[in-house]
């Protein structure tokens, strides 16, 4: 049986259409060009397989794009995917591989911030760039200067969902459900109780609990006991959808809340009655305005048979940052020259939002605020940078 890191789901040698004439078959100058390398780390298989698989599908979509007929020529491009089960030691063998075996210029991922934050090292040490698509937690970034994010962070994304769930539906006693095994979850709990509390709301109960534990129900009957308005459960969509039916089974009908974990048509089928009418924070939703937004999606559904989701548009989003920077340094420029590229991206148009990264790598750009009714996600809102102001479409 292989292993994870053997498991490469693809490897991608695309050129754009001056690769060969159309017309005479005559080869151009990009046929003798030093073909570019980026790899691809997440989750495709493993409990959050959700994830890494709508992020392959929309940087295959960039990829593609990028050597359609009548685009831009450029040097050939090969591209090789990577499963990390959402591990973070699979994930740190993977970035090994990728850097020392199939030399990549740049690695698109992890998307799970555990997973990110074990690749960090290994990537700073090489000098090679990382780009994740996903992955919030706001230490990522300052691990080192090659790593980079084309999502906003969990400071932020905490504070938006307590500055919407104070402001906007006016609720006062919310209680918090953390997973304390997760960084990410402990990081936003921390973030939105801060928040919600300075704003003057209260935090009526704030429990911890450990995916896969055998009984969960005591915890979930305090929680239900205390009366609050709104559960906060900053979990990932596998979790979420155990816990939100066993909190509907104890009592509980107050609505629930969640960040961009919960974003997968998982959460929808194996949950929807349960989370019915509760709200999250995301990156992208296919109904927000724009023409760029649009055409994404009627082009994913093309390609995919499916409408994408959060991952899908992130992971769209930073192939075509990766790529652009690509194509600001000639191939063989080193990893510094490619940092430096990277790092210079200001206002990129993406379907999640326009990419400008800060100092530390970080994107900072709006979120989305999306409501659970009738098994299906609804746009309700944005939030810019500036909280509290609406965010730009």
């Amino acid at each position: 049986m292989r292993t994870a890191l053997e498991f490469v789901v693809s490897t991608l040698v695309l050129c754009s259409a001056g690769c060969t004439s159309p017309g005479d078959g005559k080869k151009t100058s990009l046929a003798a060009a030093l073909p570019r390398s980026v790899g691809f780390v997440g989750s495709l298989t493993g409990r959050s397989a959700s994830f890494g698989t709508s992020a392959k599908n929309g940087v295959e979509l960039a990829l593609l794009q990028r050597g359609a007929p009548g685009s831009k020529e450029r040097p050939p491009l090969r591209a090789i995917y990577l499963d990390d089960q959402g591990r973070p030691e699979d994930a740190r063998q993977a970035a090994q591989r990728l850097i020392t075996k199939e030399k990549v210029e740049l690695i698109l991922g992890a998307l799970e911030s555990g997973t990110s934050l074990a690749m960090a090292e290994v990537v700073e040490r090489a000098r090679v760039p990382m780009l994740s698509p996903a992955a919030t937690l706001p230490s990522l970034t300052r691990a080192g200067r090659f790593v980079f994010r084309a999502c906003y962070t969990d400071e932020f994304q905490g504070r938006a969902m307590a500055r919407f769930v104070r402001e906007q539906l006016g609720l006062q006693k919310v209680a918090i459900l953390r997973a304390v095994h997760n960084e990410y979850s402990v990081e936003l709990s921390n973030v939105f109780a801060k928040e919600f509390e300075r704003i003057g709301g209260r935090v009526l109960i704030d429990e911890a609990y450990v995916y896969d534990e055998a009984d969960l129900e005591s915890t979930l009957r305090k929680v239900a006991a205390a009366a609050p308005e709104a559960v906060f459960i900053p979990g990932y969509y596998d979790e979420v959808s155990k816990i939100a039916p066993a909190l509907r089974k104890v009592g509980l009908t107050a609505p629930l809340l969640g960040a961009d974990g919960w974003d997968s048509d998982r959460l929808l089928d194996e949950a929807a009655s349960a989370v019915e009418g509760s709200y999250f924070t995301s990156h992208f939703h296919p109904d927000l305005p724009g023409a760029h937004v649009s055409g994404f999606v009627a082009a994913y559904e093309k390609l995919w048979n499916e409408t994408p989701d959060a991952l899908a548009a992130l992971g769209y989003d930073a192939a075509m940052v990766a790529l652009a920077a690509l194509d600001r340094v000639p191939p063989g420029a080193g990893g510094d020259a490619l940092r430096t590229s990277l790092a210079q991206t200001r206002g990129y148009e993406g379907v999640t939002g326009t990419i400008s990264f800060n100092e530390d790598g970080d994107a900072e750009k709006r979120a989305v605020v999306l409501r659970i009714e009738g098994g299906r996600r609804v746009y309700v809102t944005s939030i810019g940078p500036a909280l509290g102001v609406p965010g730009p479409n």
